[in-house]
């Protein structure tokens, strides 16, 4: 009789481990679909960080080339200015002189 029923036995313990290896299965593919759904979010995540960095980047060279621009034309009216300055000390100085003379 122990004959007879140790098939039945392994089949039942061979069910029981398809069972549990099932189980086991279901459990890692969860835990795959979760790590996906993270991986994918904190690509999202980086994505949305690299459009913003170049957003600010963006905004930082334009704010830049406004800088340089406004540099040059500041650099322009000082030259200007010490132009005049020269042209009135070149004016200055014969005055000065008739003044010291008189």
């Amino acid at each position: 009789m122990a004959d007879e029923c140790r098939p039945q036995i392994v089949g039942e313990g061979l069910k029981g481990s398809l069972d549990k290896l099932e189980f086991d299965c279901r459990v890692h593919q969860e835990a795959a679909s979760t790590a996906r759904t993270k991986a994918d979010k904190i690509k999202c995540d980086m994505m949305l960080q690299g459009l913003e960095f170049s957003r600010v980047e963006n905004a930082l060279n334009e704010e830049l080339r406004s800088l340089r621009k406004d540099k040059k034309k500041l650099r322009k009216k000082l030259q200007d200015k010490l132009q005049d300055a020269v042209e009135l000390e070149s004016k200055l100085v014969p005055l000065r002189e008739k003044i010291a003379t008189l």
